[in-house]
């Protein structure tokens, strides 16, 4: 389990309570022919991730009070050719 009955307080709003659980990765690939960290000029690294593939689901609840709000389902993402760089 990733979130077990987690709790968030968020001031002036409420709290959401949380759970996620049965992540499942289902393949995950990178373009390693590029540089995932490079050592820039002025002495800062730059991380990146290039041509990112994967697919993962979880299955998740949450409560949010106040107002009660619910929700039980599941979260399935798929994601081709993404890139990510800091």
């Amino acid at each position: 389990m990733i979130l077990n009955n987690t709790i968030l307080n968020i001031p002036d709003l409420g709290s959401l309570n949380i759970t996620i659980k049965d992540f499942n990765l289902h393949y995950l690939t990178i373009d390693t022919t590029k540089k995932l960290v490079d050592l820039k000029e002025n002495n800062t690294l730059e991380f990146s991730l290039t041509d990112v593939r994967g697919e993962f689901n979880a299955s998740y609840y949450y409560i949010f009070d106040p107002p009660v709000i619910a929700d039980v389902g599941d979260f399935y993402w798929i994601f081709n050719d993404t890139s990510f760089s800091t």
